[in-house]
């Protein structure tokens, strides 16, 4: 899989933190960054897919209602 750097920019009391943790997690800031991108990802198609799998049964269930 190829990997592209990315930068972002966050506050001095969330580099704190981030160096507590990876330190905790023997890992860099940047692998636990991109753990928590990745968890973030993961969370967001999860909740788009439950978001788009009940639109889509609303618009079924109102189909099946006129065709009666």
């Amino acid at each position: 899989m190829k990997r592209q750097r990315i930068q972002v920019n966050v506050s001095d009391e969330m580099i704190t933190r981030l160096e507590l943790y990876s330190t905790k997690m023997g890992i860099s800031r940047s692998a636990l960054c991109a753990q928590f991108i990745g968890q973030a990802i993961m969370g967001y198609d999860k909740a788009f897919d439950v978001i788009d799998n009940y639109g889509n049964k609303l618009l079924t269930d109102e189909y099946e209602k006129t065709k009666k």
